[in-house]
């Protein structure tokens, strides 16, 4: 299974609005960081040359790790 980053899945939603801490939003969010830090480095590395972050977003893939991981501990 393969998920569409947020910005595809939820275009109208901007970086940082309160959309993405709350409703569907937020729900995506933590699935896609779920779903994207299981994957291995290759295919994370593939993802991210595939739908590289746009505007706004630079930095998206990294802070996903970091967040991930503190979720996790």
């Amino acid at each position: 299974m393969s998920m569409d980053p947020p910005w595809l899945k939820f275009p109208k939603i901007q970086l940082g609005s309160l959309g993405w801490r709350m409703g569907a939003g937020e729900t995506y969010w933590y699935a896609f960081q779920d779903w994207f830090a299981l994957q291995p480095e290759q295919a994370r590395q593939v993802f991210a040359s595939q739908f590289p972050e746009p505007a706004g977003w630079q930095g998206f893939y990294e802070r996903t790790m970091q967040h991930h991981s503190q979720r996790v501990r």
